[in-house]
C-alpha cells in the first residue's frame, strides 16, 4: 500500500482554491451571497445572523483581509493557515476560536482541517476542501422548517460540530468494514501485504484517536466558559458532542484491538502454516533415515558382500526398503500425525 500523508497534515499537496459564501438567516428569511472576492465584498447583515463559510485556503490574502475586517486574532490566524493544529478553544475578548479535524476514508484515513471563529450573531467557518456534510443543515436553513433560524450563531456552531462528529461515525464504519475484508482475506491465506495493511490502519487509527481525544477537553471547556453570545440552555447540547465522542473514542479503541487481534492472527496462521510444513519433511525424513542407511550399507565398496552375488537381490533390497516406507507411513497415519 503507498504511503499516505500524515494525518496532521493539509488534506490535498495543492491547496483548493478559495470561495466564500455568506448566508444571512433569520427566523422568516434566507438569503445567500456567493463568490466574494474581497474582503469588502463581505460584511455583516443586522440583526440577521451570519454564516461565513470559507473553502480553500489558497488564497492567503483574501483570508487575512476577512480576519482584519472582522478583527480575528493574528494567533488564531496563523492556526488557520497551517493546518496542523490539533484541537483546541481559545477565547478572546468577544469571540471564541476552534479548531477540529474531519476525518475520510480513501485507501487510509484522511483529514482535513475546520476552524470556527464566533462572536455575536456571526460564524466564519474556514475549510481546506468543501465538507459536503454540512450540505443537510444548509438544506435544513434554506427550507426554515427548523430551530436553526430561531436560534443564534452558537446553535449553528453546535449544529456543525455535531455534523463532524457524526462523520467520525461514517469514517469508523467504513474503516470497520476494510478490517472486515482484511480479516477474511487473512483467513483465506496469511500473506505479508495483508500484515501491511493491517499496521498501516493501526497507525491510522491511532493517529485518528490522537486528533479526536481532545475535542473532549474542547467541548467541556465551552460548556465552562462564561461567553455572552452563547445562550445557557444551548450549553446543554454540548453534553451529547461529549457523550457522542466518547463513543466514538470507544469505537477506535474497539477498531484497533480488532486490527492487533488481526495481527495475531496472521502471525499464529504463518506458524501453524510453518508448522505443518515441517510436519511433514519430518515424516518424510523419518522415511528416508532407514532406507538412506540400507543404501549406504549397499554402498560400501566390501569385496566379500554375501548378497552381492544373490541374483535378485536388487529386488529383494527395494523391495525391502519399499516395506519399511509402506510400515513406517502406516505407523504414522495410526499415530495420526498427518
Amino acid at each position: 500500500m503507498t504511503e499516505e500523508k500524515n494525518l496532521y497534515a493539509p488534506a490535498n499537496t495543492d491547496l483548493v482554491k478559495t470561495s466564500v459564501t455568506h448566508y444571512f438567516f433569520s427566523e422568516k428569511e434566507f438569503t445567500v451571497k456567493k463568490n466574494a472576492l474581497t474582503a469588502d465584498e463581505v460584511s455583516i447583515s443586522e440583526p440577521d445572523k451570519n454564516w461565513i463559510r470559507i473553502i480553500g485556503l489558497k488564497d492567503e490574502q483574501l483570508i487575512k483581509d476577512i480576519a482584519v475586517k472582522f478583527h480575528i486574532h493574528p494567533l488564531a490566524l496563523e492556526d488557520i493557515l497551517h493546518t496542523v493544529q490539533r484541537p483546541k478553544v481559545d477565547e478572546y475578548e468577544d469571540s471564541l476560536f476552534l479548531v477540529l479535524k474531519m476525518f475520510y476514508v480513501k485507501t487510509a484515513i484522511k483529514s482535513q482541517q475546520i476552524s470556527f471563529f464566533v462572536k455575536d450573531n456571526l460564524l466564519i467557518s474556514f475549510e481546506e476542501t468543501n465538507s459536503h456534510c454540512f450540505k443537510k443543515i444548509l438544506d435544513k436553513l434554506e427550507r426554515g422548517d427548523n430551530q436553526i433560524r430561531k436560534k443564534g450563531e452558537d446553535f449553528l456552531l453546535y449544529l456543525l460540530i455535531d455534523t463532524i462528529i457524526d462523520e467520525y461515525f461514517t469514517t469508523e464504519e467504513k474503516v470497520n468494514a476494510e478490517i472486515n475484508k482484511i480479516e477474511d482475506l487473512v483467513n483465506q491465506s496469511p500473506k505479508k501485504i495483508y500484515l501491511t495493511k493491517l499496521i498501516k490502519w493501526r497507525k491510522d487509527i491511532l493517529q485518528t484517536k490522537k486528533a479526536i481525544a481532545p475535542l473532549v477537553d474542547v467541548i467541556q471547556t465551552i460548556g465552562r466558559l462564561n461567553i455572552v453570545f452563547f445562550e445557557k440552555e444551548n450549553k446543554y447540547f454540548l453534553r451529547d458532542l461529549n457523550d457522542h465522542l466518547l463513543r466514538a473514542i470507544d469505537n477506535l479503541d474497539t477498531h484497533r484491538e480488532s486490527v492487533n487481534g488481526l495481527i495475531e492472527m496472521y502471525h499464529s496462521q504463518l506458524n501453524t502454516k510453518m508448522n505443518e510444513v515441517m510436519k511433514m519433511l519430518t515424516i518424510m525424513s523419518s522415511i528416508f533415515i532407514p532406507l538412506t542407511f540400507i543404501v549406504g550399507v549397499y554402498g560400501m565398496n566390501f569385496h566379500y558382500m554375501p548378497e552381492l552375488e544373490m541374483k535378485n537381490g536388487y529386488f529383494f533390497t527395494l523391495g525391502g526398503m519399499a516395506l519399511i516406507a509402506l510400515v513406517l507411513l502406516i505407523y504414522f497415519k495410526i499415530k495420526k500425525y498427518f
